[in-house]
């Protein structure tokens, strides 16, 4: 669950940059699970660490940690052993899912602020 208290405190009550700020984190992370995909499936590890790397600051202030948990997984998918093509797609339906959770969750936000 987004810990939205958190990001209102960090932009003092601005809530034009506020909005800003969350539709540029959704519009990325569209780049990013595309970016996903093709780093899973070409066994691009640096693209990989990449996305996780790029994630990570998103995740603390947001309070996605599941999202970070499971591309981190596709990381050491490919860093381990390369993964089979069903490990890869279900580590991919998995981090949209959780994507697609997450964008929910600021959308009913959004219209709220």
């Amino acid at each position: 669950m987004i810990d939205f208290k958190k990001i209102e405190d960090i932009v003092a009550g601005d809530n034009d940059y506020l909005h800003e700020m969350l539709m540029v984190y959704l519009d990325e992370g569209h780049k990013m699970l595309q970016d996903l995909e093709a780093a899973l499936f070409n066994n691009d590890a640096s693209g990989l660490r990449l996305i996780v790397h790029s994630q990570a600051a998103s995740a603390s202030l947001l309070h996605t940690y599941d999202l970070q948990d499971s591309l981190e997984y596709c990381r050491d998918l490919v860093l381990t052993h390369g993964g089979s093509v069903e490990q890869k797609k279900i580590a991919l339906q998995k981090s949209q899912a959780l994507f697609e959770d997450i964008r929910k969750q600021i959308r009913v936000y959004l219209e709220q602020v």
